[in-house]
């Protein structure tokens, strides 16, 4: 599968802007919902230990049990600015962590948890996003540098986005 078409398109076939938008909130936002993913992936339900009484199984129904399981809105990380794009984070979500990636799985009507076959594929997924704003810094500085002809101008650019990706309050 081309990897332009898996980014801006799911076994839905989305538009181009309505990938479009799924990428800038994913730009965004999608590291903190990779870490929540990730973060909430190891945790132990009470049901499954009780079964085990504390020792380790190899029951496969019962090790595929560990994860936190919640709604779509555990998975947002909280901060001023996501409370603004709520719906579209939760969309995204859907959309795409969990109908394109299978980072997610259903566990229940609306409720979800870490799909632990795919696991691994969350620091790839880091790593495409930080190379992506990257490469959006960079462009952005030569293009700011070529129109103002200044070196200082192009390095306040890259500031200022990276001040956009790190500091989300």
């Amino acid at each position: 599968m081309n990897f332009i078409k898996f980014i801006f398109c799911s076994k839905n076939n989305y538009n181009f802007f309505k990938g479009l938008k799924h990428i800038i909130v994913e730009l965004f936002f999608g590291v903190q919902i990779v870490d929540l993913i990730s973060d909430t992936s190891s945790i132990e339900n009470k049901q499954s230990y009780r079964l085990t009484q504390g020792n380790r199984t190899t029951d496969e129904n019962l090790l595929s049990s560990t994860g936190m399981i919640g709604n779509v809105s555990n998975f947002i990380p909280e901060t001023i600015i996501t409370n603004f794009f709520k719906k579209t984070i939760q969309n995204t979500i859907i959309d795409k962590h969990f109908k394109t990636y299978g980072f997610l799985q259903e566990s229940g009507e609306g409720m979800f948890r870490a799909k632990k076959d795919n696991l691994h594929l969350l620091s790839p997924y880091r790593i495409f996003i930080n190379s992506l704003w990257m490469a959006i810094e960079i462009f952005v500085s030569i293009i700011v540098y070529f129109l103002s002809g200044q070196v200082e101008m192009s390095v306040l650019s890259m500031f200022i986005l990276e001040s956009l990706r790190k500091f989300k309050i």
